[in-house]
């Protein structure tokens, strides 16, 4: 077993107020990786590899040749988002609107209903005669005794055979 450290040590200039610090990086490493291995990647100048999230991420893990890392050598930047508000004025405009649209056709349906029930219940009271409206309505009809209503089957049948 073997356990390589690199220490490379800055220190501010006598006049500044910085807290002096030490940051140690441990990073596992394999002595070799093939060109097309997908967890490690070969680091600059050397055959060791570290694994590839290690790459650009702001620490140094591959040992230190020149004056630039060679794991943080070709990061791109990232540009840095701005911290928003999480609710700008359009989010609550589209909410209002949303719940001013809801509101409405909860509204509609409701006024729907209640005029569907009205209009079945009207018709249930415009078809519910009384019986002495449906005896006037049979006798005027036909001309039958008062203990046939309500039905009224013809007097005579029409014949099946042609005459």
């Amino acid at each position: 077993r073997e356990l390589d450290i690199w220490l490379h040590l800055k220190t501010p200039p006598p006049s500044s107020a910085q807290h002096k610090t030490v940051t140690l990086v441990v990073t596992p490493f394999k002595k070799w990786c093939a060109p097309r291995d997908i967890l490690y990647q070969q680091c600059r100048f050397s055959s060791k590899c570290v694994r590839r999230e290690l790459f650009c991420d702001g620490r140094v893990n591959c040992a230190q040749h020149g004056k630039e890392p060679a794991d943080e050598l070709y990061c791109k930047p990232t540009p840095l988002s701005p911290i928003s508000d999480p609710w700008t004025i359009s989010d609550f405009i589209f909410i209002s609107a949303l719940t001013l649209l809801l509101i409405s056709v909860i509204l509609a349906l409701s006024y729907a209903v209640i005029r569907r029930t009205r209009i079945v219940t009207k018709r249930e009271h415009s078809n519910n005669f009384t019986q002495r409206d449906t005896a006037m309505i049979f006798n005027s009809v036909c001309d039958i005794p008062q203990d046939l209503l309500p039905s009224c089957p013809p007097l005579h049948p029409p014949p099946y055979s042609p005459m």
